[in-house]
């Protein structure tokens, strides 16, 4: 089962990565668009299988989308593969992340 991560938590590994962690925000276009963490980088959930190329390099890759749902159902198929040392939901989603003050980008 892949991890949960506060937004805090995912943040301070995401500083501290050196470029080898990713956040991925699984929302819709439209979604990202209108508000997400300023670190992530948008893969809807539909195109996520197709991408997973795209993540080989990191050793850490978290999920993130609105509050939560979305980014845990991408974060336990990417556990299943066993490709990265760390795999993990933000707890809360987008929605934690401005909550604990976290950097969002918003259209």
């Amino acid at each position: 089962m892949a991890q949960h991560k506060t937004p805090k938590e995912v943040f301070d590994s995401l500083q501290r990565s050196g470029g080898s962690a990713v956040l991925v925000d699984v929302r819709s276009p439209d979604e990202y668009k209108e508000e997400h963490a300023s670190s992530a980088i948008n893969v809807p959930l539909p195109a996520l299988s197709s991408s997973v190329k795209e993540f080989m390099p990191y050793k850490e890759v978290y999920m993130i989308c609105h509050s939560g749902m979305r980014s845990a159902a991408a974060a336990e198929i990417f556990e299943k593969m066993g490709q990265w040392a760390t795999v993990a939901n933000v707890e809360g989603g987008t929605t934690a992340w401005k909550e604990a003050g976290l950097p969002v980008v918003s259209e």
